[in-house]
C-alpha cells in the first residue's frame, strides 16, 4: 500500500488524524511539540485506549500560550501518559506501534484545519513502519521524562512568576507586492484549453508530464476549484485569466493599436519583474499560449493573423 498525503482545507488534517487514530487496537502514541489542549481533546479517540503523549514544554512558549499547561491536568484526568522532551520536532500521529501519521501538523487549531485561517500543512499516512523507525521512536520515548504532579507544579510556578504575555493584535503586512504578478509563471502554459480541461477533468491523468504539469500549472494559478462542469470550468477560467492584472496590462497594450509578435514579446519581457520560466518552453512558447487564449476566452474580441509573415494580434472592428 502506498503512502497517502493528507493537505490542509477548512476540517484538515483533523478529520484524516482523528478517523486513523479511531483505527487503533490498544494504543495511540502521539509526538508533537505543540499541543493546545482543545485541539488534542477533538482527535483523541473513544474508547479505553493506551495513549502516550510526547511533547515539548518550554517556559516561554508556556508563557507566550503556544503550548497549554492545562494539557497536564486533562491527559492526567483522561488516564493518559504525558512525556517531555524538549528536543522534539517532528510530528508522528502512531497507532499500535505498527502505522503512522507523520508530517508538520501541530496539535493546534490552524495545524488542524479547525480554523478557516488555517495552516498549509503536509501529512502522510505510512501504512507501515521499519525496525529502524520504531527503534528510533522508542529511543525518543526512553530519552523522555514522564510528567508528574511535582514537575507540572514546578512549571506553573516559573510561567506564574513571570508577567502576563503580552496581547496585541496581528499586524497586518500588504504581502500583494505587485511585481510577483508580472513574472513568466502567472502566465497559462498549457497550449489546448479544450485539452487543458480534459486533464482537468479527468483527474490530470497523463503520460505526457508536460501537459499534465502545465495542467496543473494553470489550475492553481487561476485557482479553479475542482469538479466544476466544463460550462462553469470555461467561465471560471475566462473570469479569472481575463480579469488578471498580466492580462488586464498587456489588452490595454494591445487596444491602442495592432500589435506584431515581436513588439508583444519586447513588451513582455520589459514589464515582467522576474522571468523563472517554469517549463520547457522559451519566451516564444509561452506567447503562443497566450495569443491562443486570448482569442478563445475573449470569445472573438481579439484576433490573430500573419499579414507579413509575423503573427499579430487586435482588437476586433
Amino acid at each position: 500500500m502506498n503512502s497517502i498525503f493528507i493537505t490542509s482545507s477548512h476540517g484538515e488534517p483533523l478529520n484524516s488524524i482523528k478517523e486513523f487514530l479511531n483505527d487503533a487496537h490498544d494504543e495511540v502514541v502521539i509526538i508533537v511539540p505543540y499541543i493546545k489542549e482543545d485541539s488534542l481533546r477533538q482527535i483523541i479517540p473513544d474508547g479505553n485506549l493506551k495513549v502516550t503523549i510526547i511533547t515539548t514544554w518550554k517556559v516561554q512558549d508556556l508563557w507566550m500560550k503556544s503550548s497549554d499547561l492545562s494539557l497536564y491536568p486533562f491527559t492526567k484526568e483522561k488516564s493518559m501518559k504525558l512525556f517531555i522532551n524538549n528536543r522534539i520536532h517532528l510530528k508522528v500521529f502512531m497507532i499500535d506501534w505498527h502505522k503512522c501519521i507523520f508530517g508538520s501538523a501541530n496539535i493546534s487549531r490552524r495545524g488542524l484545519g479547525i480554523t478557516k485561517n488555517f495552516n498549509y500543512e503536509l501529512n502522510t499516512i505510512q501504512p507501515s513502519i521499519d525496525s529502524n523507525t520504531l527503534l528510533y521512536f522508542r529511543n525518543i520515548l526512553a530519552d523522555s521524562i514522564l510528567m508528574s504532579d511535582k514537575i507540572y507544579e514546578e512549571y506553573r510556578q516559573k510561567v506564574h512568576d513571570l508577567p502576563p504575555s503580552p496581547k496585541f493584535p496581528e499586524v497586518a503586512l500588504d504581502l500583494a507586492i505587485p511585481d510577483t504578478e508580472f513574472l513568466i509563471s502567472s502566465l497559462p502554459m498549457s497550449r489546448d484549453i479544450n485539452m487543458f480541461y480534459d486533464l482537468y477533468a479527468n483527474n490530470f491523468s497523463s503520460d505526457d508530464k508536460e501537459t499534465k504539469e502545465c495542467a496543473m500549472h494553470d489550475v492553481a494559478l487561476y485557482k479553479i476549484p475542482l469538479g466544476l462542469t466544463k460550462e462553469e470550468f470555461m467561465s471560471r477560467l475566462k473570469h479569472k485569466f481575463i480579469n488578471s492584472p498580466f492580462i488586464n496590462k498587456l489588452l490595454e497594450y494591445i487596444d491602442e493599436e495592432e500589435r506584431y509578435f515581436g513588439r508583444v514579446k519586447v513588451w513582455i519581457q520589459s514589464n515582467c519583474k522576474d522571468v523563472p520560466i517554469p517549463s520547457r518552453r522559451d519566451l516564444t512558447g509561452n506567447i503562443q499560449v497566450l495569443y491562443k487564449w486570448i482569442v478563445q476566452l475573449s470569445e472573438g474580441k481579439y484576433l490573430v493573423d500573419t499579414p507579413n509573415h509575423s503573427e499579430r494580434i487586435y482588437r476586433a472592428k
